[in-house]
Formats: C-alpha cells, structure tokens, sequence
C-alpha cells in the first residue's frame, strides 16, 4: 500500500505530467495545421519548439522512474499504482490516469498524422523534381543538376 503522502506525490506529478502533454498535444495540432498549410518557413522554426517537447518529456519519464524508485515500485505502470493507493486517492488517480492516457495518445495520433503528410509531400515533391531534371531547358538555367546556376552571378543579395 503506497502511504497517503506519497499518493499525493504521485497526483501532482502526474498533473503536471498531463498540463505538459496537453500543451505538447497543443503544439503538435498547430505543427499539423502548418504542415497542411504548406508555410515550412513556419514548420522550420517550430522545430526548435518541437525538440524541447521531446526534452522535455524525456526529463518528465527521468523524473517518474526516479520516484517509483523513491516509492520502491520501480517495474509498476501507472495503472498498477492506481491499486496500491488507500481507497480515498483512488478515483481521482484513475481520472488522471485516463486523462494522461488520451492526452498522450492524441499527441502520438496527430505526430504520426504530421509525419505522413509531410511524407506525401516530400514525395510529391521528389516527384516534380526528378521530372524537371529531364527537360533541357530547365538544365539550361540550372545545369546538370538541380539547384546548381551556371556561372557566379546572381541577382539575390548573398547576405539574404
């Protein structure tokens, strides 16, 4: 039986473990909305945002071995910790637990939509070029391969 003080340990860490993946599921809609959009100057500055979600929920998983070693149930899930709490914690752990459980599925959800759609676009994208690099005009203006100019002229300022 896990004593009272530390059940309410437990309910504030995972409180704060579900506000955390409920503003990381708010992220991952906004990054999906971008990819939709098709602004990647916006998808390239929200990855920065993105690594720091996954730091950071690298440190929140840290953090909850640390206190199931600290509790002396180093193997136990969540859902088996529900069981080890007196009675009077019980519900309110079990609502945190199903809360946490769909928060962080829908942020796996709309991650693994975003991949996907970035994928097709990636190969719709790989597509048009591998067209383009057959036509002779466009080797013309670009060279032998794609993205080259011929000669060292340019009408872009270097420092754009």
């Amino acid at each position: 039986m896990i004593a009272a003080e530390q059940a309410d340990e437990l309910i504030r860490f995972f409180k704060r473990m579900l506000a955390f993946y409920r503003e990381f599921l708010a992220f991952e809609r906004e990054k999906y909305e971008i990819i939709v959009s098709g602004n990647f100057q916006k998808l390239d500055a929200s990855l920065k945002r993105e690594q720091a979600f996954t730091l950071k929920a690298r440190g929140f998983e840290k953090d909850r071995v640390k206190l199931l070693e600290k509790l002396g149930c180093t193997q136990a899930t969540f859902r088996q910790l529900i069981e080890e709490v007196d009675p009077t914690r019980k519900e309110a752990m079990q609502k945190l637990y199903e809360d946490l459980s769909a928060t962080v599925s829908d942020v796996k959800a709309v991650n693994e939509r975003s991949a996907g759609m970035l994928r097709a676009k990636m190969n719709r994208v790989s597509k048009i070029l591998s067209r383009m690099e057959n036509q002779p005009e466009l080797k013309k203006i670009y060279g032998n391969h794609l993205g080259e100019r011929l000669g060292h002229e340019t009408t872009f300022s270097k420092k754009v």
